[in-house]
């Protein structure tokens, strides 16, 4: 969608240019809208900028979509890890007594006793 929007912009600057607008500039009025817009005046600095730009945008969609394949698989790894870990819990937390077992607490791993001997009241 940006390089639908660059496009735009693009597309209407060089209308804008070719329909002789005028920008200012510190010199009064100026035949481009930037100075790296100067179709007219440096139309390789100009061809070279939107290139540039258009290779920029791609870079920096590239590098959000990759931290956030990054961010799925850990998510993937710790819901793995953790189904793991509550799945060993559930069978093993009181078929034990008197015997040492893992527990899962607040997403920390600690090693506990059971006693199903002892009252609880």
């Amino acid at each position: 969608m940006s390089y639908v929007y660059g496009a735009i912009y693009v597309i209407f600057s060089v209308i804008y240019w070719a329909a002789g607008g005028k920008g200012r500039g510190p010199d009064g009025d100026v035949d481009y809208i930037y100075p790296i817009l100067d179709y007219g005046g440096n139309p390789g600095l100009a061809a070279g900028s939107i290139f540039g730009i258009a290779v920029a945008l791609l870079l920096v969609h590239a590098l959000w979509l990759g931290l956030y394949k990054v961010k799925q698989n850990a998510w993937k790894k710790q819901k793995t890890r953790q189904s793991e870990i509550d799945g060993f819990n559930a069978a093993n937390r009181f078929s034990l007594t008197n015997e040492q077992i893992w527990t899962s607490e607040k997403g920390n791993i600690e090693m506990g006793y059971v006693n199903h001997s002892a009252d609880v009241s």
